[in-house]
């Protein structure tokens, strides 16, 4: 099941409560949106909408490690990467080093010098307590290239994430069952990702063209899978949705 609704996540999703798992990408750092340029041009070329906001993710931690049960994600940039993780140790979270999201063909860097970039950090964080599902997890993720047909429709939003890739990341924190939310939806890649493994996924998404473009994706179904992690709760009662 597939909830998706329009609107900042603080109004949006007021009402959810006692879900087991937040994985999400909200925008990243200044740096990140002001360096999307092409060539010698002043012109943004790719993201067009706002950077990370101070303050955000202070906001975000208060709010999600007071109705979340075990994993926390965050995307970002590694600028940002380090607000997200001081948001949520202030919290009282455990947070471990990045994973590295690692994208295996990246977009070469046209105006200045130095390396192009290449990876998004994602910032992994429970409660002070281990989780149930106990057990390593990879340490990095890579991207498959976007080029050739093939690949047409696994990434459909400027700055989202491969289907692809989102797939297994999503499994490897999660359960069969769980309910998943994902504050920043986008193009819904996370939802339906968790949606495929037998979750049940819910967001919020505030702009409103690209809320109707994730609605449609979601009408036009997804492929049930099985569970990477299906055998840790094999025979074992699973919690449910509280909201």
């Amino acid at each position: 099941m597939i909830d998706l609704r329009l609107g900042a996540w603080q109004d949006a999703l007021a009402d959810v409560g006692g879900v087991d798992a937040v994985s999400t990408d909200p925008p990243y750092s200044s740096r990140t949106h002001s360096g999307q340029r092409t060539g010698t041009s002043k012109k943004v070329a790719t993201i067009n909408y706002a950077c990370l906001q101070d303050g955000e993710p202070a906001a975000f931690a208060r709010h999600w490690t007071q109705r979340t049960r075990h994993w926390i994600a965050v995307f970002s940039d590694h600028s940002g990467a380090a607000l997200w993780e001081e948001a949520l140790v202030g919290c009282g979270w455990y947070v471990f080093a990045p994973v590295i999201w690692l994208r295996t063909c990246p977009a070469p860097r046209l105006s200045g010098d130095g390396p192009t970039s290449a990876a998004d950090y994602i910032v992994v964080s429970r409660p002070s307590r281990p989780v149930v599902d106990g057990g390593s997890r990879p340490g990095y993720y890579l991207v498959p290239s976007a080029a050739g047909a093939k690949s047409k429709g696994h990434k459909v939003h400027p700055g989202g994430k491969d289907i692809r890739a989102m797939r297994p990341m999503v499994g490897d924190y999660t359960l069969p069952g769980w309910t998943v939310v994902d504050p920043y939806a986008g193009s819904a890649t996370t939802l339906i990702a968790a949606a495929e493994l037998g979750c049940q996924a819910i967001g919020a998404e505030v702009d409103p063209d690209t809320y109707d473009k994730a609605q449609e994706r979601i009408v036009k179904g997804y492929t049930p899978m099985p569970h990477p992690r299906a055998s840790k709760v094999a025979g074992k009662p699973v919690q449910g949705a509280l909201w």
